[in-house]
């Protein structure tokens, strides 16, 4: 699985557009920002991403999801990596309001893919001063080549 690799399943998430959808994974259809974060890694080929999608667990959050179930769902699917260290490929995680609930994937050319409630969709756009300064946590999908 290659950074490049990520973000082309990513944006194959764009079209068809995938609406955004509470506790979904399903290109085309919907997801949150989990769940496409969860899908796009399955898609490349993450065992972790396919057992944590095979599991009713992960369903098992609320529309603003606990700071401990996403750093604890991060750290089994992914590696944890310094905010600096972060590049194309790799997943961030923001604060909305007070606390730590959004996740995103680093594109290229600046930009980031997230299932964004906000757009009612999985959107692109640019991954700007405003969204750095709310990033609290970063984290590479393993087997990244």
């Amino acid at each position: 699985m290659t950074p490049a690799a990520i973000i082309a399943e990513a944006r194959t998430w764009l079209e068809p557009k995938t609406a955004w959808r509470h506790q979904a994974s399903l290109k085309g259809v919907g997801a949150d920002c989990i769940g496409f974060i969860a899908g796009v890694a399955a898609a490349c080929g993450s065992a972790e991403a396919q057992r944590f999608l095979s599991t009713p667990a992960w369903r098992r959050y609320g529309r603003e999801p606990s700071p401990d179930f996403m750093f604890g769902v991060c750290d089994q699917l992914m590696d944890r990596i310094e905010i600096t260290d972060a590049r194309p490929g790799d997943v961030l995680i923001f604060t909305c309001g007070n606390h730590p609930m959004h996740f995103a994937l680093i594109a290229d050319h600046g930009k980031m893919i997230h299932a964004w409630l906000v757009a009612r969709r999985v959107a692109e756009h640019e991954l700007d001063a405003k969204w750095l300064a709310r990033v609290v946590r970063a984290y590479r999908m393993r087997g990244i080549a």
